[in-house]
């Protein structure tokens, strides 16, 4: 249907009326109308419809909110979607809020997806095009190459390589405030740290501590044994004791504690 329009004919108020079913289309639950709207932006990006880049703009967001659809064929669309828009067309204004769902987002799938268009977005728009948004997307860069998704990680190291071509005066600031493993990885260990340098940003290991402890180790280590009317402070203290025990200890063990106090 469009490819039967001249391109400058679609002008913004022309393509205006789409907005809203568009928008309604992509939150849909049914594929085959998410479908749809993707097939209506690509074809209108790929075409250089005069007024696709207003659209889009207004649009950009509820695409990002799609990224974390549980639907996978949902967002298998809304991806391609979105890879073909930076390819063809430049929307300065939506980089912060994609580095600011890259970045903050709940879902893993999001903070992937939003990852994968910053670096895109950083190699083909290039500059001197994104130099005003310089400052966002090295806060953006330094805070999820310590993020606790692998696959994000391995594409902001990869996103870095490709801003510090563009931007080499900025390698420092970046390295400094990202830990000394992946300083490391990215070949940065000239670069001292900065005292703020995120140390912590990463999901903290589950530490194991040998086999689950029974219902009555549980018990055992939650409160002290009853103590005899005639006990003294040395009980006392011994019976607090028990509540340090560590819950890999054996049953036998336990015992034989209880043994020795009652001596």
């Amino acid at each position: 249907m469009f490819k039967e329009e001249l391109p400058d004919a679609l002008t913004v108020e022309v393509l205006r009326p789409l907005r809203l079913p568009l928008q309604a289309m992509l939150r849909d639950l049914r594929s085959t109308l998410v479908r749809e709207a993707c097939k209506v932006l690509e074809t209108l990006a790929t075409m250089g419809a005069a007024g696709i880049l207003r659209l889009v703009r207004e649009l950009m967001e509820t695409l990002v909110e799609q990224i974390a659809n549980g639907n996978k064929v949902i967002k298998g669309y809304v991806d391609e979607c979105i890879v073909v828009l930076i390819d063809h067309l430049k929307f300065r204004s939506e980089i912060s809020m994609i580095c600011n769902v890259a970045m903050t987002h709940k879902s893993k799938e999001g903070r992937d997806g939003c990852a994968r268009y910053i670096f895109q977005i950083i190699r083909v728009w290039s500059s001197p095009y994104i130099d005003s948004e310089a400052d966002t997307l090295q806060k953006m860069i330094s805070k999820c190459l310590e993020d606790s998704s692998a696959e994000s990680r391995e594409t902001t190291r990869e996103s870095f390589a490709e801003f510090v071509k563009l931007f080499p005066d900025r390698r420092a600031a970046v390295l400094q405030h990202v830990g000394h493993r992946t300083k490391k990885l990215l070949g940065g260990d000239d670069v001292p740290s900065s005292p703020l340098a995120a140390t912590t940003t990463a999901v903290p290991r589950r530490v194991f501590t040998g086999r689950k402890a029974s219902a009555r180790q549980r018990s055992l280590s939650a409160k002290p044994p009853a103590r005899n009317n005639g006990g003294d402070r040395r009980e006392s203290r011994d019976a607090e004791s028990l509540e340090g025990l560590s819950t890999s200890a054996t049953m036998d063990e336990s015992k034989r504690l209880m043994k020795q106090l009652a001596a």
